[in-house]
């Protein structure tokens, strides 16, 4: 199994440059909106004697403050994603860190760690999917903006750094097509979820069987644990093939345990302990 440290020049050299296009942007809206208050009082004092009525002056100070208000907030969040990745290509600089997963699946298929750097990948996967995942995924990890694809990848990347999550993208020659990981791990009772999504158009192919094969090996030969659990909707009949393909043990389901928008669901408890898993595989 390839689990090792890997380079991340290129990968910095990516987060660097969505920083400065996100700055790039976030500049440019505020100097519009300058721009626009600027002329506005420029107007202003052009027509101060002039024939027009006192009434289109205020409607070109209203304009102006308008354009300059939505420039100066619309600014912000380009300005704070280009924060988000600046500091993302610090952390970088060195290797990254923790858990820092690779594994390949085929000729075509490879598995690594996601990081902020995967952040307009993510939100695409997301977008393309939306209809299709919305049953199933948490609203945290269903976003609606690229900037909440920056912070949601940043926040795992800050837990998995902590060692409370792997998070890994599936790809397709290089194309991100799915996730899966683990999370949250608890290193007292030495357990963790495992959970994963993939495109819709690339299920049946025994894609997520294979990653989450692979992180079972990870989770039971490297990070030693003894418990693996899946928790998946009784109705995800898909999601729950893997767990059952996988060899998990159906252990209970929990009625009515989680809301999902207005509606309470059940969920069914898959687990596999370590002693499973090392019969299954003959140690």
């Amino acid at each position: 199994m390839g689990v090792h440290q890997t380079s991340t020049a290129p990968r910095r050299t990516r987060l660097v440059s969505h920083a400065r296009r996100a700055m790039v942007f976030g500049l440019g809206k505020l100097l519009v909106g300058v721009a626009l208050m600027a002329a506005a009082f420029h107007l202003v004092e052009v027509r101060r004697n002039g024939p027009l009525p006192p009434v289109y002056n205020i409607g070109f100070l209203a304009v102006g403050m308008l354009g300059f208000f939505v420039g100066v907030f619309t600014s912000f969040a380009d300005l704070k994603s280009a924060l988000q990745w600046l500091r993302a290509a610090r952390r970088s600089a060195d290797d990254l860190g923790p858990h820092a997963f690779s594994h390949t699946l085929d000729d075509e298929h490879r598995l690594h760690v996601l990081t902020p750097a995967d952040a307009d990948a993510f939100f695409d996967l997301i977008t393309h999917n939306h209809d299709f995942l919305a049953d199933w995924l948490t609203p945290e990890t269903l976003v609606e903006s690229r900037a909440d694809a920056v912070d949601r990848l940043h926040e795992l990347d800050e837990a998995r750094r902590a060692g409370l999550v792997v998070p890994v993208g599936i790809r397709k020659a290089g194309e991100l097509v799915g996730v899966v990981g683990l999370g949250p791990i608890d290193s007292k009772r030495r357990s963790a979820q495992i959970y994963y999504w993939i495109d819709q158009t690339s299920q049946g192919r025994g894609l997520v069987t294979r990653s989450c094969s692979a992180l079972l090996d990870y989770a039971f030969e490297e990070l030693r644990l003894r418990r693996v659990v899946i928790r998946c909707e009784p109705r995800n009949t898909r999601s729950c093939a893997v767990a059952e393909r996988l060899g998990f043990v159906l252990e209970g389901t929990l009625r009515q345990c989680e809301r999902r928008g207005e509606e309470l669901i059940d969920l069914r408890i898959y687990a596999m302990l370590r002693d499973e898993y090392a019969g299954a595989h003959g140690d």
